[in-house]
């Protein structure tokens, strides 16, 4: 407890967010929608472009990234400028989490005003150097810490992540118009879990479907509903593949678990799947570059 007090020391120091260039809130109005695994992906397949990509784990009580990413063992320490270092995975994106400052097993009891206070000073308080895209992976829902971010920072926009499930998509709803409230560009919807394939047919089947009991029909597309009703695009659909949630706990991400497999005949089938799953986060990445105002003028050189 110690150690995540001292992030909300007093003192002047100069903002780690100097050199970053973009900060996008990735989101989602309901937990268990995979919005953290988005995320890590998301910033791998943008670190496949050269671009200089960092990740904030928003969730003070209830850190993921680090496990995600495979940092949860890096031990911060202060710089000169008494900023926090962030750990750098093997394919170079930089992750601050409050995961990687307090031990796994203890719990923060804080209250709103602080956890909103650690929030954005573990933000500022980071040494991000020079970064071109900044992912937020936010807590879910609509509380505090999303409050605080849209209020204090200057997001440059952001994604938000939901399932087909009726429940998940009515909170994603939430989640937008409390964006667009605080003038937060949406930049587009992520419908996260979208299908399953049969491991013994290779058939897609929608994971979730609308059913009329009155007229005996089935139906889907509930986040294709959402985003025409909201206006804001869907960037892409990602398909549920439970070898990538077993890696994601091994701290994976899809794309890094591409270079580790071979193309010998007992893991060229699962390197298959997770190519396909790979080119729809790819898929996702392009499309926030084309809709973050101003992004491709930015980077054009790159």
């Amino acid at each position: 407890m110690q150690a995540a007090q001292s992030i909300l020391s007093d003192g002047v120091k100069p903002s780690g967010l100097t050199g970053v260039k973009n900060i996008i809130a990735v989101s989602s109005g309901k937990g268990g929608v995979g919005k953290s695994c988005l995320t890590v992906n998301l910033a791998s397949s943008l670190r496949k472009s050269n671009l200089k990509v960092g990740v904030f784990d928003a969730d003070i009580s209830g850190p993921s990234i680090p496990f995600m990413m495979g940092t949860e063992d890096f031990t911060p320490t202060m710089n000169e400028d008494h900023l926090i270092s962030p750990a750098t995975t093997d394919d170079g994106i930089l992750v601050s989490s409050m995961g990687m400052i307090v031990p796994p097993e203890q719990a923060l009891a804080w209250r709103g005003p602080i956890l909103s206070s650690a929030v954005n000073q573990l933000l500022n308080d980071t040494a991000w150097g020079d970064l071109d895209v900044l992912l937020v992976d936010c807590p879910p829902g609509t509380g505090d810490a999303q409050l605080s971010l849209g209020q204090s920072e200057k997001l440059s926009g952001a994604v938000v992540v939901t399932t087909p499930h009726r429940i998940a998509c009515l909170d994603a709803r939430r989640g937008i118009e409390l964006l667009m409230e605080m003038g937060v560009p949406v930049l587009g919807l992520v419908e996260n879990m979208a299908t399953i394939m049969c491991d013994e047919c290779g058939h897609k089947q929608e994971m979730v479907k609308e059913v009329s009991l009155e007229k005996g029909e089935v139906s889907g597309a509930r986040v294709d509903t959402l985003s025409k009703e909201t206006g804001v695009p869907l960037l892409g659909q990602i398909d549920y593949l439970p070898e990538l949630a077993a890696l994601a706990d091994r701290g994976v991400t899809a794309v890094r678990a591409l270079h580790m497999l071979s193309d010998k005949d007992h893991s060229k089938a699962l390197k298959d799947k997770i190519s396909k799953v790979v080119e729809s986060y790819d898929i996702v990445a392009g499309k926030v570059r084309k809709n973050l105002k101003g992004f491709e003028d930015m980077f054009s050189t790159k």
